[in-house]
């Protein structure tokens, strides 16, 4: 799947940058998510590692996740979908749909 990247900043949680197991800070990678024949165009954010995120990625490049894992979630009353991945890539070339 290809997304338009709308931004990237540090992930902060209740006022405090988040790390990986590791140590690594992480990043949030925010996009525009494709219409498809039943939902209108919408926007996600999914969390990365610092170190797979590329420093010069121009705004509303085409880009792709590795390993895109969407885990659902519910506390207190409340529920959504958590969005991770290993890495973003920008598309340098996107495939023509076939004819």
């Amino acid at each position: 799947e290809i997304y338009t990247l709308t931004g990237v900043m540090p992930h902060i949680k209740e006022g405090v940058q988040q790390f990986t197991k590791e140590g690594e800070p992480v990043l949030t990678v925010s996009v525009l998510i494709p219409p498809t024949a039943t939902e209108r165009q919408d926007t996600g954010e999914i969390r990365v590692p610092a170190s797979g995120v590329p420093k010069d990625m121009p705004p509303k490049c085409q880009v792709r996740f590795d390993n895109l894992l969407a885990s659902a979630w519910a506390m207190n009353g409340s529920k959504g979908l958590s969005l991770k991945a290993t890495a973003v890539h920008v598309v340098t070339s996107v495939p023509k749909a076939a004819s």
